[in-house]
């Protein structure tokens, strides 16, 4: 909601590339799969990620995520909606910067 005009156009242009039927094979094997079954089986540190201003998986859901795998670190995003690399570039370079560097 709060991008600026030439991210709106890249997403847009981006958008106009997307090839209908694929799309729609995509949906209805999202809404045959229950992606939360297999959480429970990932046994590696893991960032959610997810973006305030997301309304296709809000931060809600992006807890429910992170609740299902053990010990995963939730993090939102600030002024980033769906697709945050191209909303909020730093924002998004900084956690995934921060999450993948390594500890020990």
């Amino acid at each position: 909601p709060k991008a600026p005009p030439e991210v709106l156009q890249r997403l847009v242009a981006s958008m106009a590339e997307l090839h209908k039927a694929s799309d729609i094979k995509i949906v209805e094997s999202a809404t045959r799969y229950d992606g939360y079954l297999p959480l429970r089986t990932i046994e590696v540190p893991t960032l959610v990620l997810v973006r305030v201003d997301d309304t296709l998986t809000p931060p809600s859901e992006a807890a429910r995520i992170a609740d299902g795998i053990g010990g995963a670190t939730m993090a939102v995003m600030p002024e980033a909606g769906h697709s945050s690399n191209t909303s909020s570039r730093p924002a998004s370079t900084e956690s995934c910067s921060i999450s993948c560097s390594p500890t020990g």
